[in-house]
């Protein structure tokens, strides 16, 4: 079977200090670096067949980081814009407690609840549209060969989706799994389109990094 290697990005100043990132384009911070190479040296041993990230440059770099620890039989990096995370639209940039302040549903998606998964914000990007985008790289994984080990470097909501369009689970099972923090890794097997979770938010790496 196939395994999946899901990293989220690591830490930024705007996740310091509790903003909604979305696709804004926010650099890694010194600890967020030190947590990708913490992630990297984690998972040298590890001969990847692929490897895919974001273009954002807080995923970019960290999988840059991580394939430099294998340089002997690192891939390729492909970069995927539909690896991005989901868009908060005009709310990018604003504080988490204000963001909640303006409307709830930004943040957790929910009205009474309940998941709303077609909740958009202003210009931004609803829960089913970011589930969208994440089966069609749940399918270009899957064309991977069994046995191959894939490492999948992008964002904490995304993977979150990614994860629930593997599982067969629907937009809803977004709300299925919690996190993940920084660079924690999770492991998804799949074999002939069936996926099970191995790992999920692994973060034993990341001990006494600050």
């Amino acid at each position: 079977m196939a395994r999946f290697y899901l990293v989220r990005h690591g830490h930024t100043e705007w996740t310091r200090e509790k903003r909604l990132q979305g696709q804004t384009d926010v650099p890694l911070s010194q600890e967020g670096l030190d947590q990708a190479q913490a992630a990297a040296s984690h998972l040298a041993e590890t001969r990847f067949n692929a490897a895919y990230t974001s273009d954002l440059s807080r995923a970019l770099v960290t999988a840059e980081l991580m394939l430099a620890e294998q340089p002997e039989h690192a891939p390729e990096l492909i970069i995927n814009r539909d690896l991005r995370e989901i868009s908060d639209g005009t709310y990018e940039g604003w504080l988490f407690i204000r963001a909640v302040a303006k409307d709830p549903r930004l943040v957790e998606r929910t009205q009474d609840g309940l998941p709303v998964p077609d909740f958009t914000p202003p210009e931004g990007e609803s829960i089913r549209q970011l589930y969208v985008r994440q089966q069609a790289v749940a399918s270009l994984l899957r064309r991977h060969r069994p046995d191959d080990h894939v490492l999948v470097v992008r964002h904490g909501w995304a993977l979150r989706t990614l994860a629930a369009a593997l599982l067969g689970e629907g937009a809803e099972g977004f709300w299925n799994r919690q996190g993940p923090l920084p660079c924690s890794v999770s492991i998804l097997d799949d074999q002939q389109g069936t996926a099970s979770v191995v790992a999920w938010g692994d973060t034993a790496h990341l001990a006494g990094v600050e």
